[in-house]
């Protein structure tokens, strides 16, 4: 999840720096990549993006909000919901922070996230929740809301908490259901989200004591090991086969999951272009982990964030944006192992600004459609070309 952490894919940039990945040519192709400023792309030709009276919803297709639009104003997180249901998109994916709802021990503020789930129900879309963040009360004394809590205890009250406010036995109507998917934190696999590093063991431990709360409080509900991020094992970051192979060696219950969270971001390659470090590609090493520790059958992939920057230090284009979303959704469904993909974002954070955070969105931030959106419309209402995976 981008949003408010404004960290580099360092990893990522030292291998663009290196490889050839083709020559960049007019209506397709890629570059040959280097550590270097993009320039802003020109959005004035683009139209506006339309909100439509559209009823029909796409079960694999969702989009993952990020951490800023749970605080807009009403008017701006409602016109967000809108543009989602006018996509056709079934899913949206939002944070359960446990930093807001709790930030004083014992005093649970449900307001924003109530907010959240509401216009999602009221437009028929589902909603996957992650829980994730710790309480300044909850964690060592000079760290973040990025590191793991003192304790499980504290993070499975949470859980419990949540489950009963927005699952099947919810005392208000309006919130019944409106969360049954859970993922446990957001890419544990790399420091960025895992202050100190990532460490499967101690992820282990937390995810077996929240996700043995939901299961009891709700037998039906799916449950995801928190979304991996692109990573190589190097430094305090863990590539994602890694990390589920540790997280199964310190005793991570594969019978508490019912899915594994990927990020693999894969720009500039298209996700079926076959190159080792492609992050799809190797989503292959962690179905391979899943076999090894018998916890293969019924598991699905869920990518809970894919998306690329149109703007920024080592972006792309707004074509080749396009190109991204259309593969990676045709990628998805080339196999019955996935789950729903969720684009990450839906609108830009600052279409006019430098940082590469701030351009993930289908949308610009003053409201212009790029390519990549009218391609998501087209897939979601069956019109359009048949996507291809891959180049």
């Amino acid at each position: 999840m981008r949003g408010k952490d404004r960290r580099g894919r360092k990893t990522r940039n030292r291998r663009w720096a290196l490889l050839l990945t083709g020559i960049l040519a007019a209506g397709g192709g890629w570059v040959a990549y280097r550590e270097f400023d993009v320039p802003l792309p020109d959005t004035s030709r683009l139209e506006v993006a339309e909100i439509i009276d559209n009823p029909d919803r796409t079960a694999e297709v969702g989009i993952s909000l990020g951490s800023e639009p749970m605080e807009y104003s009403d008017a701006e997180i409602t016109r967000q919901f809108d543009l989602a249901a006018s996509a056709g998109v079934g899913w949206v994916r939002i944070d359960l922070d446990w930093s807001k709802i709790e930030a004083t021990r014992g005093s649970l503020d449900w307001a924003f996230v109530d907010r959240a789930v509401g216009l999602a129900a009221e437009r028929d879309i589902r909603v996957l929740g992650i829980l994730a963040y710790t309480p300044e009360w909850a964690r060592p004394e000079g760290t973040t809301d990025k590191h793991p809590p003192d304790g499980d205890d504290g993070f499975a009250n949470l859980a419990a908490a949540a489950v009963r406010r927005y699952g099947p036995d919810s005392p208000r109507s309006d919130l019944r259901n409106t969360i049954t998917h859970w993922e446990i934190w957001n890419e544990p696999n790399i420091r960025g989200f895992w202050e100190g590093g990532a460490d499967p063991e101690r992820y282990a431990t937390l995810f077996n004591a929240a996700a043995t709360t939901l299961r009891a409080a709700d037998p039906s509900a799916t449950i995801l090991v928190g979304g991996l991020a692109p990573a190589d094992d190097e430094g305090n970051d863990l590539s994602g086969p890694t990390f589920l192979r540790r997280f199964f060696q310190a005793g991570g219950d594969g019978s508490l999951f019912d899915a594994v969270g990927v990020h693999p971001y894969t720009f500039p390659a298209l996700p079926g272009e076959n190159q080792t470090w492609n992050s799809w590609f190797r989503i292959t090493e962690v179905i391979s982990v899943l076999r090894q520790f018998n916890a293969a059958t019924g598991v699905e992939i869920w990518v809970t964030e894919f998306g690329a920057p149109t703007g920024g230090r080592n972006s792309i284009s707004l074509e080749q944006h396009e190109q991204m979303v259309r593969s990676a959704l045709a990628c998805a469904a080339t196999s019955s192992r996935f789950g729903p993909v969720f684009i990450y974002s839906l609108v830009d954070l600052n279409s006019r600004g430098s940082d590469r955070e701030d351009h993930f969105g289908l949308i610009t931030s003053d409201g212009k459609a790029k390519p990549a959106w009218d391609t998501l419309k087209e897939i979601t209402g069956g019109e359009g070309p048949t996507p291809r995976c891959g180049p």
